[in-house]
């Protein structure tokens, strides 16, 4: 007698805010040597090479106080600008821009430019681009510094 076949629930994953999807992709060329230590340091924290070198490049940018504040996904999340936080806190400032510029020299072997450090535009949103690549979604991306991202010519 054949059994009648089961059907199986489907279940609903957790609902994402669409502003919370991952929506960009990147491509780099990378030496095969690379690739290799980083599937391997991705091993050992037990996820895979993309999610670890995210980890990595959302670090780097929680590192650099000139950058508005980002959640571990990489999303700007509201908090007052780095320029109001630099006004209000000067010596707390001083100290992660110090901790930044020793990371800095570590990495990639030169102290971090004091002009970055000195110059007042550095903090200034209109760095940050809006949307995607292509400027399809300029105006759709929500948050504080997305809006008062100035628009690329």
């Amino acid at each position: 007698m054949v059994s009648k076949a089961r059907k199986r629930s489907v279940k609903a994953g957790p609902r994402v805010a669409e502003e919370d999807i991952k929506s960009v992709r990147m491509t780099i060329r990378l030496h095969p040597d690379l690739v290799r230590i980083l599937d391997a340091r991705a091993a050992e924290l037990g996820v895979n090479r993309s999610a670890y070198v995210e980890k990595l490049l959302v670090g780097w940018a929680k590192a650099d106080p000139r950058n508005p504040r980002i959640d571990m996904r990489g999303k700007f999340l509201d908090t007052p600008d780095p320029e109001d936080l630099r006004k209000k806190s000067p010596l707390v400032f001083a100290e992660r821009w110090q901790k930044f510029s020793h990371a800095y020299s570590i990495i990639l072997g030169t102290p971090a430019p004091q002009s970055w450090f000195e110059e007042p535009d550095a903090y200034s949103p209109q760095h940050y681009d809006a949307g995607d690549t292509d400027d399809a979604n300029d105006d759709e991306r929500p948050g504080k510094w997305a809006k008062r991202v100035l628009k690329r010519d």
